[in-house]
């Protein structure tokens, strides 16, 4: 039952992800995604108005480094919204 429960947890993650206009990866990834593109370019810095960057802080206060330590690096090249240089690990 665990396991169906985290493969449900996991499938809305991805809808969530889907209907936010991404592909196949999960809402952690794609924040991890644009942190780190915020990090290496200095180019969107976070602003508290947006729901991204209360959602990034959240996730990364229950789990430091969650959002840059859940990117799915094989899912860059079909990112809707860019393609982030991703340091494969």
């Amino acid at each position: 039952m665990k396991r169906y429960t985290m493969n449900l947890l996991l499938a809305l993650d991805q809808l969530g992800n889907a209907l936010a206009g991404g592909r196949l990866e999960t809402i952690s990834s794609r924040l991890g995604k644009w942190k780190l593109h915020r990090l290496q370019h200095r180019s969107w810095p976070p602003s508290p108005w947006h729901p991204a960057y209360w959602l990034e802080r959240s996730l990364d206060w229950i789990d430091p480094n969650h959002v840059l330590d859940a990117i799915e690096s094989d899912e860059c090249e079909a990112s809707v919204l860019w393609n982030v240089n991703v340091p494969r690990r």
